[in-house]
């Protein structure tokens, strides 16, 4: 009995696909979608600030080659994908709460 048990169990797990990490990793470098979880390039400086009521941030590329990011914002909703040329800046701004939680930029995403 306990012989198939263990069976069962094993075909649902690899039903499932809880026992092939490696065909995991292979289906995200065939899915463009997973792209979307990777953090942008290091030569991508983000500066973010306040103007009164109003949160700010800034993507600047500084990379040599063009690069696609979106703004992922803690207490607002996350930025668009959006194109930056090399030496370009990309600008958002985001309503502030006058007391917190207030928004900011958690990270940057490559798209």
């Amino acid at each position: 009995m306990k012989t198939a048990l263990v069976g069962v169990f094993a075909a649902g797990v690899a039903v499932l696909g809880l026992a092939a990490p490696a065909q995991a990793a292979e289906q995200a470098a065939d899915d463009p979608s997973y792209s979307l979880m990777a953090s942008a390039p290091s030569c991508v400086e983000l500066s973010q600030g306040r103007n009164g009521g109003t949160a700010w941030a800034e993507a600047t590329n500084r990379c040599g080659y063009a690069v696609r990011v979106r703004m992922i914002w803690a207490w607002a909703s996350d930025g668009a994908c959006t194109s930056l040329p090399d030496r370009y800046y990309y600008r958002e701004t985001r309503g502030a709460a006058s007391v917190p939680p207030r928004p900011y930029v958690s990270e940057l995403r490559s798209c």
